[in-house]
């Protein structure tokens, strides 16, 4: 259910030892999750895409955050 996806989240950040983002646009379930494994001191890793599609806007923001 929708009210559950930060929940959900956060869970699979709480259960990871890292968390690896492959595509995640300006508002994501998947930057939601990595900024809750940075919370909790995970390692968050980011596949950089091309820098000109909407997709990977977020993903170029957790890189420029400090993602590896």
């Amino acid at each position: 259910m929708r009210e559950n996806f930060l929940k959900r989240n956060q869970l699979i950040a709480a259960l990871s030892d890292a968390l690896l983002v492959v595509e995640a646009p300006q508002r994501s379930g998947a930057l939601s999750t990595a900024t809750a494994a940075a919370d909790l001191g995970r390692e968050v890793f980011v596949v950089p895409g091309n820098i000109t599609q909407f997709s990977f806007q977020g993903s170029h923001r957790l890189i420029r955050e400090g993602a590896c």
